[in-house]
């Protein structure tokens, strides 16, 4: 790729494949009929409903329109599958974040702190990209499933993209939460799910997962529903955060989780702040 170009809208050789049958020709080249790899996600129950269907497309319209080197690119959409759910077409990631550790790609080890680094310098950026627009748009589910990841050359290993964004907010709007997810939730989130307050839903939401979500990283490790329920206890009731500081070796990223996880939204970092720090490390 030439230097100095984004790579957003790159689309690796290996997904497409082309028959050597010409459509056509003309001065700059052959026009030859081609097939690109895809992931497809077909959505169900949460959006049977008419007025979530509405939802779903005002969500696709978004997404239709985003376009950065940190999101999952959106390509387009099937709305008549004979299944009767809507499919959403994205482009097609390596693995995980969540799998990448889990398959030990990831460890705790030293070794692999600049990759880890990369990956969430680049979670951060896609955030922050979201959080930045006209009208802001707040993930609400970021987490380790969302966060997808591409290999490639070189010492960084893996290019990380934030996935989801638009799912996530059609899940909030329908009152749907995914597996797992209240375990990255922001204090003010687990307290207000009785008695929705909008005024609670900020982009330091996102803020706060995002320190789950480093903290995760560093240890490498998913915890377990026993330690989801003990967190999400101590949380409601006394702002407690998971505990990972004999796994940061080094002040400014024990620091930054700390910053992230402070139980006032007002005093977490945005996350182009998060950013700089990130930078600075």
């Amino acid at each position: 790729m030439l230097s100095g170009f984004q790579s957003c809208w790159e689309v690796s050789h290996g997904n497409i494949s082309s028959s050597k049958k010409a459509l056509g020709r003309g001065a700059w080249g052959v026009v030859l009929m081609g097939q690109l790899r895809v992931a497809v996600k077909q959505l169900h129950q949460a959006i049977e409903n008419p007025h979530y269907l509405e939802i779903l497309y005002r969500e696709i319209d978004i997404m239709s329109q985003l376009r950065h080197p940190n999101l999952l690119q959106f390509i387009g959409a099937v709305l008549d599958d004979p299944s009767g759910y809507p499919l959403i077409i994205t482009e097609v990631m390596d693995t995980s974040l969540r799998k990448a550790y889990e398959n030990k790609e990831l460890t705790p080890d030293p070794g692999c702190r600049p990759v880890i680094l990369s990956i969430m310098h680049d979670v951060a950026v896609g955030l922050n990209y979201l959080h930045c627009l006209p009208d802001p748009i707040i993930h609400r589910d970021v987490s380790s499933g969302n966060v997808l990841l591409q290999s490639i050359a070189g010492p960084n290993k893996w290019k990380a993209k934030v996935s989801d964004f638009g799912s996530a907010n059609l899940a909030h709007k329908s009152n749907t939460r995914a597996p797992g997810a209240a375990a990255y939730s922001a204090p003010e989130v687990l307290q207000s799910i009785k008695s929705y307050d909008s005024k609670k839903q900020t982009t330091k939401m996102d803020v706060f997962s995002y320190g789950v979500l480093l903290c995760e990283i560093i240890v490498c490790r998913f915890p377990d529903m026993d330690f989801f329920q003990d967190m999400l206890s101590q949380v409601k009731t006394i702002g407690a955060r998971p505990r990972c500081n004999r796994y940061t070796q080094g002040i400014l990223l024990h620091s930054l989780i700390d910053l992230c996880m402070n139980n006032d939204p007002l005093k977490r970092p945005t996350m182009n702040q998060i950013v700089e720090k990130l930078d600075a490390i």
